[in-house]
């Protein structure tokens, strides 16, 4: 059926106003197509298959489906790209494969997309694929041109010189698509008190739109240089999400990712701060409206006020930068770098006096707390890692660790609930 572009963004205008919703992109086309009704199958003379399916979406500037079932058998292989094969997503093989069968792809440019599957014959027929709907991108990331305009031309790229203090923070602000593909917001990386790597998803409750298992993460979608601008390659990403917890009263929501990021791609979890103090100074990472990943800071205190009904941190025209539709769920960092809360919407752009109001990580710590600090420690904040090649926090494995009785006679018990084993053991 047809788009219609001009609908859709006069809907989007008015509810862009104030920010706090993911920003919409794409059209959903609910679909029903599977390996049994739809597409082609080509035998080879060894036996083995091939099934193939051609999707077009008059106009669409991209085009991204999601699977209500994707179970691929070992030895398969699923690629999907256009005419041309400029672009391709693949291989996607059973390494893929999620218990609720829901896998959501990144865009490929253009307006006709090939979906290729190879099924070796000793697994034939054991595939399953079926596709629940398709993403018609009606708008694209308009990187080279935000430099320029008005409302956008302040904002600054996280790879600039000036912000090289911010190296680690940045690589944990994730660009998050909801919504089975048609939605643009933020998420960060947090790390927990068992600082054992567990891929948690600090997200603002809006943000949660759709199957949080249709939701893809991506790493690293950055300019490459600090100006001018340069496209960002969606290269580092997975799909798939679980919801958690959610904190109302905050505004925010913790997810879990289907899997951990690659050791590869140098994802830092980052740290946090539950206390609800006031920091000094205050910075923000975002991606607004989907574009690279930028970088606002605010040499000042936040206030409190109310958004929504909700006690928030507000921060008036900031120092560097500003946050933009799009940038709902970006982490605001204190000085040291750790994690005190969420956007959850906002007023103004460069041209224009601004306001950003987050979530406070405080508010939320009945719901994430047992998610957070696991092992419940008398900690009110945790410094950031990388989780396979970080500096061991040794007060919290000491806190982890219970020796009983003490003094002891006879015998002890040790418990270590640390994910690092026990080195040695002085008696």
């Amino acid at each position: 059926n047809e788009v219609n572009v001009a609908e859709l963004m006069q809907v989007d205008e008015v509810v862009n106003q104030d920010k706090s919703v993911p920003y919409r992109f794409a059209y959903k086309h609910q679909v029903n197509l599977g390996l049994q009704n739809s597409g082609r199958w080509v035998t080879m003379s060894n036996g083995d298959r091939i099934w193939m399916l051609a999707i077009e979406s008059s106009n669409a500037h991209s085009l991204a489906v999601t699977f209500s079932e994707l179970s691929l058998p070992k030895g398969s292989l699923l690629y999907l790209y256009k005419p041309d094969r400029s672009e391709v997503i693949g291989p996607i093989s059973s390494e893929n494969n999620k218990d609720s069968g829901v896998f959501t792809t990144n865009p490929v440019g253009g307006d006709r997309l090939i979906l290729e599957y190879y099924e070796p014959y000793n697994a034939r027929n054991d595939g399953e694929l079926k596709i629940r709907s398709v993403a018609h991108a009606y708008r694209v990331v308009e990187t080279e041109s935000c430099d320029s305009e008005l409302e956008t031309s302040c904002n600054v790229n996280v790879i600039c010189d000036d912000y090289l203090q911010w190296i680690s923070q940045r690589s944990a602000v994730v660009r998050l698509t909801v919504d089975d593909g048609t939605r643009w917001c933020n998420g960060v990386m947090l790390n927990n008190a068992a600082q054992d790597g567990r891929p948690l998803l600090l997200v603002a409750l809006a943000d949660v739109v759709g199957d949080p298992e249709s939701f893809v993460a991506n790493f690293n979608f950055q300019s490459n240089t600090c100006s001018p601008s340069t496209r960002g390659k969606l290269k580092n990403s997975i799909s798939g999400t679980t919801q958690l917890a959610v904190a109302p009263g905050a505004g925010l929501a913790l997810l879990e990712l289907s899997r951990k990021p690659l050791d590869s791609w140098n994802v830092f979890h980052a740290g946090w701060d539950k206390s609800g103090g006031t920091p000094f100074e205050v910075t923000s990472i975002h991606y607004p409206k989907g574009d690279v990943k930028k970088i606002c800071s605010e040499q000042g205190m936040p206030n409190m006020e109310v958004f929504h009904n909700q006690l928030v941190w507000e921060v008036q025209d900031w120092d560097i930068g500003t946050i933009q539709a799009g940038s709902v769920g970006a982490p605001l960092f204190d000085e040291f770098g750790r994690v005190i809360g969420s956007f959850l919407g906002g007023f103004g752009d460069c041209s224009t006096s601004n306001f950003s109001y987050f979530g406070k990580l405080s508010l939320a710590w009945d719901e994430f707390d047992k998610f957070l600090n696991p092992h419940n420690l008398n900690i009110s904040k945790l410094n950031g890692l990388f989780p396979d090649f970080y500096v061991i926090d040794e007060d919290i494995l000491k806190q982890n660790v219970a020796v009983f009785p003490n003094p002891a006679n006879e015998h002890i018990t040790i418990i270590n609930e640390n994910s690092e084993g026990l080195e040695f053991l002085t008696l």
